[in-house]
């Protein structure tokens, strides 16, 4: 198992890779970043906040609030994790081993972000969540194939 990257090194990294994302809040263990990720349609300010010893940085998109449909198949919000009411975005599967506190945030989640956003986008548009992805209880996709196969079906 990899050693955790530091807050301080955590900020250095995000600041050399996404400069327009701020910190917001610096705690020895905490850190909290806003920052605008553009996406098809339209451009979010998104925050980022991550605490050592948490599983994951946990991502929301401030403004444009994300809209609601209830009348859609895939729910009316989907891949999301709600905390205190508010929508927390379902990033990456945790037992894909896609991620770890020893690697940087801004390697992975800006990008992710960005991909999740057009996916809302187009899902805002369809009414289909194109995105892939799993929740927690779902089983994990073996294969390349059967992940694109619960995708297409």
């Amino acid at each position: 198992m990899t050693e955790a990257m530091t807050i301080p090194a955590q900020i250095a990294s995000m600041q050399a890779t996404w400069p327009q994302f701020k910190v917001r809040t610096q705690t020895e263990d905490t850190v909290v970043w806003r920052g605008a990720v553009e996406a098809e349609y339209d451009t979010y300010s998104v925050e980022i906040s991550f605490t050592q010893g948490d599983n994951l940085p946990w991502v929301r998109v401030l403004r444009p609030s994300l809209r609601e449909r209830p009348d859609f198949q895939d729910g009316p919000l989907p891949h999301v994790y709600w905390r205190n009411d508010r929508p927390f975005l379902c990033l990456f599967d945790p037992a894909q081993n896609e991620w770890n506190d020893g690697m940087a945030i801004s390697d992975r989640f800006v990008g992710w972000i960005s991909d999740w956003l057009y996916f809302y986008e187009t899902w805002s548009l369809t009414g289909k969540w194109l995105g892939g992805g799993r929740h927690p209880g779902d089983p994990v996709p073996t294969t390349i194939k059967q992940h694109i196969d619960e995708v297409t079906s």
